[in-house]
């Protein structure tokens, strides 16, 4: 832990493993419904392999959960509401084209100082 009361390398690890385009768009999935690995695979469009892999970077840092149905394996987020807080401020990441989000004060409620 430091200062901040985190572990930084554990917190570091948990954004690495968003940081994939592909696994963006399947936590957006994720949101919406639980899925299993070819609902997905539809979703996202990439193919079965690909999706498996990230699922399974998924899975491995505690992100999402699995549950075998029959020979069927779905997905579930494990918390909701933190990846949809994410997703959030990731869309207003790209909706402003302001490469310095957060200092806007997008997550930390502050206003961007005009430069005079």
């Amino acid at each position: 832990m430091d200062e901040l009361g985190i572990d930084i390398k554990k917190a570091a690890s948990f954004f690495r493993a968003l940081g994939n385009p592909t696994r963006m768009k399947i936590l957006s999935e994720l949101t919406k419904s639980d899925k299993c690995v070819g609902e997905v695979e539809h979703c996202v469009r990439a193919s079965q392999a690909s999706v498996s892999q990230h699922l399974a970077i998924l899975k491995e840092y505690g992100i999402v959960d699995c549950c075998k149905q029959g020979n069927m394996r779905c997905y579930s987020l494990r918390q909701p509401e933190l990846i949809q807080a994410i997703l959030t401020v990731a869309r207003k990441y790209e909706n402003t084209g302001d490469h310095d989000v957060f200092a806007t004060g997008i997550l930390f409620n502050k206003k961007k100082k005009k430069r005079e």
